[in-house]
Protein backbone atom coordinates (compact mmCIF):
# COMPACT_ATOMS: atom_id res chain seq x y z
CA UNK A 1 0.00 0.00 0.00
CA UNK A 2 1.42 3.53 -0.73
CA UNK A 3 -0.04 6.81 -1.55
CA UNK A 4 -0.66 7.44 -4.92
CA UNK A 5 1.86 8.79 -7.39
CA UNK A 6 0.12 12.17 -8.38
CA UNK A 7 -0.75 12.80 -4.61
CA UNK A 8 1.38 14.62 -1.68
CA UNK A 9 3.95 12.06 -0.30
CA UNK A 10 1.71 11.76 2.88
CA UNK A 11 -1.80 10.56 2.75
CA UNK A 12 -2.82 11.94 6.44
CA UNK A 13 -2.32 15.69 5.79
CA UNK A 14 1.10 16.65 6.39
CA UNK A 15 1.76 13.98 9.05
CA UNK A 16 3.28 10.64 8.37
CA UNK A 17 1.35 7.37 7.72
CA UNK A 18 2.10 3.93 8.77
CA UNK A 19 1.59 0.74 6.98
CA UNK A 20 1.81 -2.61 9.22
CA UNK A 21 2.77 -5.87 6.85
CA UNK A 22 1.44 -8.69 9.18
CA UNK A 23 0.53 -12.74 7.72
CA UNK A 24 -2.70 -11.49 7.38
CA UNK A 25 -1.54 -8.96 4.64
CA UNK A 26 -0.70 -5.04 4.82
CA UNK A 27 -2.67 -2.17 6.95
CA UNK A 28 -3.27 1.46 7.40
CA UNK A 29 -4.80 1.15 11.26
CA UNK A 30 -4.39 5.59 11.54
CA UNK A 31 -6.08 6.33 8.16
CA UNK A 32 -7.77 9.35 9.07
CA UNK A 33 -11.29 10.45 6.92
CA UNK A 34 -13.40 12.81 7.36
CA UNK A 35 -17.06 12.68 7.27
CA UNK A 36 -18.47 13.04 3.42
CA UNK A 37 -14.51 12.86 2.55
CA UNK A 38 -12.00 10.73 0.61
CA UNK A 39 -8.64 9.02 0.96
CA UNK A 40 -6.78 7.68 -1.92
CA UNK A 41 -4.80 4.30 -1.28
CA UNK A 42 -2.95 2.68 -4.40
CA UNK A 43 -2.59 -1.15 -3.82
CA UNK A 44 0.06 -3.06 -5.91
CA UNK A 45 0.53 -7.14 -6.28
CA UNK A 46 0.68 -9.87 -8.45
CA UNK A 47 -1.51 -12.35 -9.90
CA UNK A 48 -1.11 -15.38 -12.45
CA UNK A 49 -1.87 -14.39 -16.42
CA UNK A 50 -5.12 -15.55 -17.38
CA UNK A 51 -4.76 -18.94 -19.38
CA UNK A 52 -5.40 -17.46 -22.89
CA UNK A 53 -4.70 -19.93 -25.98
CA UNK A 54 -4.18 -19.30 -29.52
CA UNK A 55 -3.10 -20.42 -32.92
CA UNK A 56 -2.64 -16.76 -34.69
CA UNK A 57 0.02 -17.00 -37.66
CA UNK A 58 1.37 -13.83 -39.26
CA UNK A 59 1.51 -14.19 -43.06
CA UNK A 60 4.20 -12.18 -45.17
CA UNK A 61 2.92 -12.70 -48.77
CA UNK A 62 2.82 -9.99 -52.02
CA UNK A 63 -0.15 -8.34 -50.56
CA UNK A 64 -0.67 -6.56 -46.95
CA UNK A 65 0.62 -8.95 -44.51
CA UNK A 66 -2.57 -10.41 -42.84
CA UNK A 67 -2.88 -12.08 -39.17
CA UNK A 68 -5.34 -15.17 -39.29
CA UNK A 69 -6.19 -17.50 -36.35
CA UNK A 70 -8.25 -18.36 -33.19
CA UNK A 71 -7.79 -16.98 -29.70
CA UNK A 72 -9.29 -19.17 -26.81
CA UNK A 73 -10.16 -18.17 -23.21
CA UNK A 74 -9.43 -20.93 -21.17
CA UNK A 75 -9.71 -19.54 -17.70
CA UNK A 76 -12.54 -19.79 -15.19
CA UNK A 77 -13.10 -15.63 -16.03
CA UNK A 78 -14.84 -13.63 -18.81
CA UNK A 79 -13.28 -11.53 -20.79
CA UNK A 80 -15.90 -8.47 -21.36
CA UNK A 81 -15.07 -5.95 -24.37
CA UNK A 82 -12.90 -8.35 -25.58
CA UNK A 83 -10.11 -6.80 -27.87
CA UNK A 84 -7.36 -7.09 -30.58
CA UNK A 85 -5.13 -4.53 -30.47
CA UNK A 86 -2.22 -4.12 -32.69
CA UNK A 87 -0.76 -1.21 -34.51
CA UNK A 88 -2.69 -1.63 -36.98
CA UNK A 89 -5.46 -0.70 -35.39
CA UNK A 90 -8.19 -1.70 -32.42
CA UNK A 91 -10.83 -4.71 -33.63
CA UNK A 92 -13.67 -5.35 -31.07
CA UNK A 93 -14.16 -8.91 -30.71
CA UNK A 94 -17.00 -8.87 -28.17
CA UNK A 95 -17.37 -10.57 -24.93
CA UNK A 96 -15.31 -13.98 -24.51
CA UNK A 97 -16.60 -16.25 -21.89
CA UNK A 98 -14.86 -19.41 -20.12
CA UNK A 99 -13.90 -21.86 -22.78
CA UNK A 100 -14.71 -19.79 -25.76
CA UNK A 101 -12.93 -19.08 -28.98
CA UNK A 102 -13.43 -16.26 -30.81
CA UNK A 103 -12.01 -16.27 -35.13
CA UNK A 104 -9.37 -13.50 -35.87
CA UNK A 105 -8.74 -12.49 -39.78
CA UNK A 106 -6.98 -8.82 -39.66
CA UNK A 107 -5.28 -6.99 -42.20
CA UNK A 108 -1.99 -5.34 -40.79
CA UNK A 109 -2.38 -2.58 -42.98
CA UNK A 110 -0.10 0.92 -42.45
CA UNK A 111 -1.80 2.82 -39.65
CA UNK A 112 0.82 5.18 -38.25
CA UNK A 113 -1.55 8.84 -38.37
CA UNK A 114 -2.81 10.68 -35.46
CA UNK A 115 -6.40 10.09 -36.46
CA UNK A 116 -5.94 6.44 -36.12
CA UNK A 117 -4.71 6.15 -32.50
CA UNK A 118 -6.92 9.61 -30.80
CA UNK A 119 -7.87 8.71 -27.65
CA UNK A 120 -11.22 9.59 -28.06
CA UNK A 121 -11.66 7.73 -31.48
CA UNK A 122 -10.15 4.59 -29.54
CA UNK A 123 -12.41 4.95 -26.96
CA UNK A 124 -15.66 5.28 -29.37
CA UNK A 125 -14.56 2.05 -31.67
CA UNK A 126 -14.13 0.27 -28.04
CA UNK A 127 -17.47 1.78 -26.69
CA UNK A 128 -16.37 3.20 -24.30
CA UNK A 129 -18.94 6.32 -23.78
CA UNK A 130 -18.07 9.01 -20.85
CA UNK A 131 -21.33 9.98 -20.56
CA UNK A 132 -23.14 6.15 -20.44
CA UNK A 133 -23.73 3.93 -17.82
CA UNK A 134 -21.65 4.17 -14.74
CA UNK A 135 -19.67 1.01 -15.87
CA UNK A 136 -18.98 2.29 -18.84
CA UNK A 137 -17.50 5.33 -17.78
CA UNK A 138 -15.53 3.70 -15.23
CA UNK A 139 -14.07 1.51 -17.75
CA UNK A 140 -13.02 4.91 -20.17
CA UNK A 141 -12.16 6.54 -17.68
CA UNK A 142 -9.60 4.04 -15.75
CA UNK A 143 -8.61 3.12 -19.90
CA UNK A 144 -7.37 6.99 -20.82
CA UNK A 145 -5.71 7.32 -17.09
CA UNK A 146 -3.51 4.32 -18.29
CA UNK A 147 -3.10 4.78 -22.18
CA UNK A 148 -2.73 8.77 -22.82
CA UNK A 149 0.08 10.26 -23.49
CA UNK A 150 1.42 13.67 -23.55
CA UNK A 151 0.27 13.81 -27.18
CA UNK A 152 -2.96 12.51 -25.85
CA UNK A 153 -2.74 9.27 -28.34
CA UNK A 154 -2.47 5.88 -28.13
CA UNK A 155 0.15 4.81 -30.07
CA UNK A 156 0.95 0.58 -30.20
CA UNK A 157 4.17 0.61 -30.84
CA UNK A 158 4.57 -3.32 -32.39
CA UNK A 159 3.23 -6.49 -31.30
CA UNK A 160 -0.48 -8.27 -31.00
CA UNK A 161 -2.13 -7.72 -27.94
CA UNK A 162 -5.79 -9.46 -26.53
CA UNK A 163 -7.29 -6.95 -23.85
CA UNK A 164 -10.90 -7.04 -22.11
CA UNK A 165 -11.96 -6.26 -18.62
CA UNK A 166 -12.31 -8.79 -15.61
CA UNK A 167 -15.33 -7.66 -13.58
CA UNK A 168 -14.96 -11.27 -11.44
CA UNK A 169 -11.63 -11.14 -9.66
CA UNK A 170 -12.38 -8.33 -6.65
CA UNK A 171 -9.05 -6.85 -5.28
CA UNK A 172 -7.96 -8.13 -1.88
CA UNK A 173 -8.72 -4.62 -0.36
CA UNK A 174 -11.20 -3.88 2.54
CA UNK A 175 -12.66 -1.84 5.74
CA UNK A 176 -11.18 -4.13 8.43
CA UNK A 177 -13.87 -5.40 10.87
CA UNK A 178 -16.68 -2.94 8.81
CA UNK A 179 -19.13 -3.82 5.80
CA UNK A 180 -18.21 -2.63 2.93
CA UNK A 181 -18.92 -2.52 -0.80
CA UNK A 182 -16.39 -2.88 -3.53
CA UNK A 183 -16.21 -1.75 -7.13
CA UNK A 184 -13.69 -3.91 -9.04
CA UNK A 185 -12.77 -3.40 -12.82
CA UNK A 186 -9.67 -5.30 -14.18
CA UNK A 187 -7.76 -3.88 -17.69
CA UNK A 188 -6.38 -6.85 -18.76
CA UNK A 189 -3.85 -6.86 -21.42
CA UNK A 190 -1.81 -10.41 -22.63
CA UNK A 191 0.95 -10.21 -25.66
CA UNK A 192 0.29 -12.75 -28.16
CA UNK A 193 3.21 -14.40 -30.00
CA UNK A 194 1.71 -15.23 -33.48
CA UNK A 195 3.90 -17.58 -35.87
CA UNK A 196 5.35 -15.74 -38.79
CA UNK A 197 4.76 -17.74 -42.23
CA UNK A 198 6.46 -16.20 -45.39
CA UNK A 199 5.16 -17.10 -48.77
CA UNK A 200 6.93 -17.61 -51.88
CA UNK A 201 7.92 -14.35 -54.20
CA UNK A 202 7.95 -10.21 -53.85
CA UNK A 203 7.28 -10.19 -49.70
CA UNK A 204 5.57 -6.76 -49.03
CA UNK A 205 6.48 -5.52 -45.39
CA UNK A 206 3.91 -2.70 -43.98
CA UNK A 207 5.45 -0.07 -41.45
CA UNK A 208 2.64 -1.89 -39.12
CA UNK A 209 5.13 -4.70 -38.49
CA UNK A 210 7.37 -2.54 -37.61
CA UNK A 211 8.95 -1.09 -34.18
CA UNK A 212 9.98 2.27 -33.87
CA UNK A 213 12.08 4.58 -31.34
CA UNK A 214 11.81 8.46 -32.14
CA UNK A 215 13.99 11.18 -30.68
CA UNK A 216 10.75 13.23 -29.76
CA UNK A 217 9.33 10.24 -27.53
CA UNK A 218 6.17 8.31 -27.19
CA UNK A 219 5.09 10.37 -30.54
CA UNK A 220 5.86 9.19 -34.15
CA UNK A 221 3.98 12.76 -35.21
CA UNK A 222 5.27 15.91 -34.20
CA UNK A 223 4.42 19.67 -34.94
CA UNK A 224 6.20 22.94 -35.16
CA UNK A 225 6.20 23.47 -31.11
CA UNK A 226 8.78 20.19 -30.51
CA UNK A 227 10.44 20.43 -34.17
CA UNK A 228 14.57 21.06 -32.84
CA UNK A 229 16.94 22.41 -35.36
CA UNK A 230 17.81 19.09 -36.86
CA UNK A 231 14.30 17.85 -37.16
CA UNK A 232 13.40 14.89 -35.47
CA UNK A 233 14.75 11.13 -36.32
CA UNK A 234 12.84 8.02 -36.08
CA UNK A 235 14.51 4.31 -36.07
CA UNK A 236 12.25 1.47 -37.63
CA UNK A 237 13.04 -2.29 -37.19
CA UNK A 238 11.01 -5.33 -37.63
CA UNK A 239 9.09 -6.52 -34.95
CA UNK A 240 9.21 -9.72 -36.59
CA UNK A 241 11.09 -12.10 -37.94
CA UNK A 242 12.29 -11.50 -41.38
CA UNK A 243 15.12 -12.04 -43.92
CA UNK A 244 15.86 -11.14 -47.55
CA UNK A 245 17.51 -11.44 -50.34
CA UNK A 246 16.95 -8.47 -52.02
CA UNK A 247 15.32 -4.74 -51.81
CA UNK A 248 12.75 -4.34 -54.64
CA UNK A 249 10.84 -1.23 -53.35
CA UNK A 250 10.05 1.39 -51.02
CA UNK A 251 7.34 3.76 -50.77
CA UNK A 252 7.21 6.26 -48.33
CA UNK A 253 3.90 8.20 -46.86
CA UNK A 254 4.05 10.98 -45.03
CA UNK A 255 1.12 13.02 -43.75
CA UNK A 256 1.03 16.48 -43.11
CA UNK A 257 -0.63 20.09 -42.91
CA UNK A 258 1.64 21.64 -45.92
CA UNK A 259 3.26 21.00 -49.42
CA UNK A 260 5.34 18.31 -49.78
CA UNK A 261 8.04 19.90 -50.79
CA UNK A 262 7.96 22.20 -47.60
CA UNK A 263 9.24 18.67 -45.46
CA UNK A 264 12.48 18.22 -45.48
CA UNK A 265 12.88 14.24 -45.20
CA UNK A 266 16.41 12.31 -45.01
CA UNK A 267 17.05 8.49 -45.53
CA UNK A 268 20.12 6.90 -43.83
CA UNK A 269 22.20 5.41 -46.70
CA UNK A 270 23.62 1.86 -44.70
CA UNK A 271 26.02 2.34 -47.67
CA UNK A 272 27.70 5.44 -47.04
CA UNK A 273 27.18 5.89 -43.24
CA UNK A 274 25.67 9.51 -43.89
CA UNK A 275 21.78 11.13 -44.46
CA UNK A 276 20.90 11.57 -47.88
CA UNK A 277 17.61 13.99 -48.48
CA UNK A 278 14.72 12.43 -50.54
CA UNK A 279 11.68 15.04 -52.57
CA UNK A 280 8.56 13.81 -52.06
CA UNK A 281 6.72 14.91 -54.66
CA UNK A 282 3.50 13.73 -54.43
CA UNK A 283 0.80 13.74 -51.14
CA UNK A 284 0.46 10.22 -50.04
CA UNK A 285 3.21 7.76 -51.85
CA UNK A 286 6.18 8.81 -52.67
CA UNK A 287 8.61 5.51 -54.73
CA UNK A 288 12.13 5.78 -53.18
CA UNK A 289 14.74 5.70 -55.81
CA UNK A 290 17.51 3.38 -55.02
CA UNK A 291 15.70 1.89 -52.04
CA UNK A 292 18.31 -0.88 -51.49
CA UNK A 293 20.93 1.49 -50.35
CA UNK A 294 18.39 2.21 -47.25
CA UNK A 295 17.20 -0.39 -45.53
CA UNK A 296 19.97 -2.44 -43.60
CA UNK A 297 20.50 -6.06 -44.18
CA UNK A 298 18.08 -6.72 -40.60
CA UNK A 299 15.07 -4.72 -42.30
CA UNK A 300 15.58 -1.46 -40.53
CA UNK A 301 14.86 1.98 -41.78
CA UNK A 302 15.77 5.65 -40.21
CA UNK A 303 13.93 8.64 -41.21
CA UNK A 304 14.70 12.09 -40.58
CA UNK A 305 12.30 14.72 -41.07
CA UNK A 306 12.95 18.38 -40.65
CA UNK A 307 11.50 21.81 -42.42
CA UNK A 308 11.55 25.65 -42.24
CA UNK A 309 11.84 26.59 -38.36
CA UNK A 310 9.01 29.65 -39.84
CA UNK A 311 7.02 27.13 -41.14
CA UNK A 312 3.82 25.56 -39.11
CA UNK A 313 4.22 21.70 -39.58
CA UNK A 314 2.17 18.88 -38.28
CA UNK A 315 3.32 15.98 -39.66
CA UNK A 316 -0.07 13.67 -38.78
CA UNK A 317 1.31 10.02 -40.16
CA UNK A 318 4.00 8.17 -41.06
CA UNK A 319 4.01 5.10 -42.98
CA UNK A 320 5.65 3.02 -45.72
CA UNK A 321 5.51 -0.70 -47.65
CA UNK A 322 8.89 -2.27 -48.07
CA UNK A 323 8.77 -5.07 -50.87
CA UNK A 324 11.64 -7.84 -50.78
CA UNK A 325 12.34 -10.84 -51.73
CA UNK A 326 13.08 -13.67 -49.82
Amino acid sequence: LHPLSNNSSNIQNASDWLSIKTEDGTRLPDLRVEIGGMQSVAASGSMPALDIQHNLVMTLRDDTPVLIGRITNNSEYAINGATLVTSSGWVSLGDLPPGNTVPVNKLLINNNTISAVDLYAITSTLGLNTYGEADMRRRASFFQANMTTNAGIGYVNSGVYLMGWLDEIPAPVELRDQDSKSTDTMLYFEKLSPAVETEEGDVQLTSSIYGWESSVGDSITTSYYNMTEDGYTIRFQPSVPVSFREVKMLELDIQSNVLPAKILVSLWNFETGEWNVVQLLNYGVNHIPEAWKYVDRNGEIRLNINSDPNDYVEITGINFTLTVLP
